[in-house]
């Protein structure tokens, strides 16, 4: 199957990517900027803003065409396209809701007609309700969490301020101080995590890539989470190899993305288990876009192909990760009766800003526990974040002109 991107967000080209490499039947999947580049493809998804041009209304079958439409512009895009009752996902599309619509779609067999149009028209209507219902839902967990951010800040900011002030604090009381201070600042960052999903809906600001020593990184998150493993008896075991490369990635994004994976390392391991982080260069492979979760299949020799990106393990002496949870733990609010202390927000975190940054999350397990793999890569230009990827259109999507189109008024931006 062809499928054809209209838009100029790379953002949501790399999370069209994920969802189809999920799905089992066989895809390609190219990006454009406007319709007239490939009128005769399988499938479109158009990200709709105020300077798209629609095609003739002959031309936009709900088979065919899936539309992703910001709120104010909903009401005048579906007068546009009234007659052609159009199947419509809100922006920002989370993962799951376009995965569940790609389902929907492709599981229909090419060709069959629905017997009802007034029953397909009503299913739309419906679900569009659900959607605006979802996000009323997020705006309000925004703005409960936007109000808890300040006391959680300043409550870490006093613990601070007691232990930099000179007086009569013991070393017991120090230390009751430090994890207080440090339940703060989970606390924080938890609460930053809610609001990010649910203001920016898995589309946060573009990082700002610098070039860093990831080993800081790594230890400045190792360190962060030590009252943690210490309350539960816990050894971290660091081994960062060098790099002869330059990585180049936002330090506060990754920094906050090691300690998710680091909480929840310690949440799982066992009282006086262990963790190890690892960190050494990796062959990255790029060159099979659909492979995107046979990660393991991709190491090469250095002696063939020379490391292109850095990899970090963080291992836990924990219970094993149920096989068919592996990929759906990196899912926002996941709630499972096999890992019940997991609600999944914090890995959602760390799988957005991986994917921001170009590079790969997974979980796997070995035989002395669950592992989480990072691996980011060290070019420079893999990772400038607004690039929509050059992409040769003519072999998958070769066809005519597209006839004349139809704009969305710029007024309902």
């Amino acid at each position: 199957m062809v499928i054809l991107l209209i838009s100029d967000d790379r953002e949501l080209y790399q999370l069209c990517r994920e969802v189809l490499a999920e799905t089992q039947f066989s895809w390609t999947l190219s990006v454009a900027h406007t319709y007239a580049a490939a009128p005769n493809c399988d499938f479109y998804i158009w990200d709709i803003d105020s300077r798209t041009a629609l095609p003739a209304s002959g031309e936009l079958s709900p088979s065919k065409h899936l539309f992703l439409v910001g709120c104010d512009q909903v009401t005048s895009f579906r007068g546009i396209t009234a007659a052609q009752g159009p199947c419509i996902l809100l922006k920002p599309v989370t993962r799951a809701m376009l995965s569940a619509f790609l389902d929907v779609f492709f599981a229909v067999p090419e060709g069959a007609a629905s017997k009802s149009n007034a029953a397909a028209e009503h299913f739309l209507q419906i679900n569009l309700r659900l959607q605006l219902l979802e996000q009323d839902r997020s705006n309000f967990v925004a703005r409960m969490a936007h109000d808890l951010r300040t006391p959680a800040t300043a409550f870490g900011g006093y613990c601070q301020l007691l232990l930099s002030q000179p007086g009569n604090l013991n070393e017991n009381q120090k230390e009751i101080l430090r994890h207080m201070q440090f339940s703060a600042n989970r606390l924080s960052r938890m609460v930053a995590a809610i609001f990010d999903l649910s203001v920016e809906g898995w589309r946060p600001t573009a990082p700002d890539f610098r070039r860093e020593d990831l080993r800081r990184c790594v230890a400045q998150a190792v360190h962060e989470v030590g009252p943690f493993a210490v309350d539960k008896g816990i050894s971290v075991q660091t081994s960062m190899a060098s790099f002869e490369r330059d990585l180049c990635f936002d330090p506060g994004l990754i920094e906050r993305a090691f300690i998710n994976i680091l909480e929840n390392a310690c949440r799982f391991a066992p009282g006086n288990g262990n963790i190890e982080v690892r960190g050494y260069p990796w062959f990255f492979e790029r060159r099979n876009p659909n492979a995107l979760t046979a990660i393991a299949a991709e190491r090469r020799s250095v002696g063939v192909n020379a490391p292109n990106s850095y990899r970090v393990d963080i291992r836990n002496s924990g219970r094993a990760i149920p096989a068919e949870l592996l990929d759906r733990i990196f899912e926002a609010y996941i709630a499972d009766a096999s890992i019940p202390d997991h609600s999944g927000l914090g890995l959602a975190i760390c799988k957005t800003i991986v994917t921001q940054h170009r590079g790969r999350l997974w979980a796997e397990n070995t035989d002395s526990g669950p592992r989480f793999s990072i691996v980011l890569p060290a070019v420079l230009n893999e990772v400038v974040p607004g690039a929509v990827p050059r992409v040769d259109l003519s072999q998958p999507c070769a066809g005519t002109a597209a006839p004349a189109g139809l704009s969305l008024p710029s007024a309902n931006r």
